[in-house]
């Protein structure tokens, strides 16, 4: 669901619980950093520890996809979510998670004519298993990752593999990831087109491939810095198949169309700044662009503030800005015109320019 003001998105809570039966010497070797992102692992396994999250979101808007650019975006989401980090010796780790999302959609009501109707309200339920295994002596890892989710209308499951290195003194090192993602539609229409649907969806499917890599580099004992790139190809039903698309010359909408492949390269930079031993800065950059012709930038600026052993609260500040580029030329996209004989659909006010600001206090 495309956005142009979010309203509120209050803090994340997150509870960590240790359990253990026996202690574990976590103490750090002499001229290594202990950093949340390296490689670095302590002789000893670590405790098995559980983590309970909360997540409060709320957002506005005027431009909601499903009514074909113009039409309320109002959206409430509660999510819970619980994390599960068990060591299975001193070099191997599963790590199990399960949540389970509530959100209200003034927008996807709006699918068909019926006021709180069914499509009013939804809940998604999503677990991941990722394994870990770590060889200490030449410092690299490797591991396997399975996960999935399930919503009324949409059902996607996932695979994928990891591996990774540092250097001998622990200070900098190399992550690679690859995930593929099998994706399944419910087709569901706007109420006005399930009769006298003029737009033939071919395929309730969708693929998605992932490559990931990101490097990182401790330059002191408080400040980290990583770049990440990633390479996603997707094939199959990429358009949402309730969104609408209105056109000049009919008064009759079309469902939203969009090809059926896409490219997307995100590229970001990570710094952490580790400020006392209570509070993190973690600034945040992101530069996106698609073959869709789609060019974003993302900022933002997170500070975790531990406020107990058990309690760690997530205030944070992003702002996104996004803008779509017509002159783009694309192989397999004669790009959207506004007019019915369009090869793809879309509402152009989504697409054209959004500027987001998203806050917690």
């Amino acid at each position: 669901m495309r956005l142009q003001l979010t309203r509120i998105i209050p803090l994340i809570l997150v509870c960590t619980c240790l359990s253990s039966s026996q202690e574990f010497d976590t103490t750090p070797e002499e001229g290594k950093t202990p950093n949340e992102d390296s490689l670095y692992v302590a002789r000893n396994a670590v405790p098995i520890d559980v983590d309970f999250l909360f997540h409060y979101y709320e957002q506005d808007g005027d431009h909601s996809a499903v009514t074909g650019g113009l039409g309320t975006e109002k959206l409430k989401d509660i999510a819970t979510k619980i994390i599960v980090n068990i060591p299975l010796d001193s070099v191997s780790q599963l790590s199990v998670s399960a949540g389970m999302n509530y959100y209200s959609s003034a927008s996807t009501d709006n699918i068909d004519q019926n006021v709180s109707s069914a499509s009013a309200d939804d809940y998604r339920g999503q677990f991941s298993i990722d394994f870990t295994r770590r060889n200490l002596e030449r410092r690299y890892y490797y591991g396997f990752i399975t996960s999935g989710s399930s919503e009324s209308d949409y059902i996607s499951v996932s695979i994928g593999g990891k591996w990774g290195k540092e250097s001998l003194n622990g200070n900098r090192g190399l992550d690679l990831s690859a995930r593929v993602f099998f994706d399944k539609w419910m087709i569901i229409l706007p109420d006005e087109l399930r009769v006298i649907n003029r737009d033939h969806i071919e395929t309730d499917d969708r693929r998605s491939y992932y490559f990931s890599f990101t490097y990182f580099q401790i330059l002191t004992k408080r400040f980290q810095t990583s770049i990440t790139g990633e390479l996603v190809y997707q094939r199959g039903l990429l358009s949402t198949p309730f969104h609408r698309a209105f056109f000049e010359n009919s008064i009759i909408p079309r469902v939203e169309k969009l090809p059926d492949e896409r490219l997307k390269f995100p590229i970001g930079l990570r710094v952490h700044y580790f400020w006392g031993d209570r509070i993190i800065l973690r600034l945040f950059y992101r530069y996106y662009f698609d073959s869709f012709g789609i060019y974003a930038s993302t900022v933002s600026l997170e500070a975790p503030l531990k406020i107990s052993n058990f309690f760690t609260v997530y205030p944070f500040y992003r702002f996104h800005s996004q803008e779509h580029s017509i002159e783009v030329q694309i192989p397999f996209i004669r790009f959207l015109r506004f007019s019915t004989a369009s090869q793809f659909k879309y509402h152009t006010t989504a697409l054209s320019k959004e500027v987001c600001y998203e806050c917690a206090n």
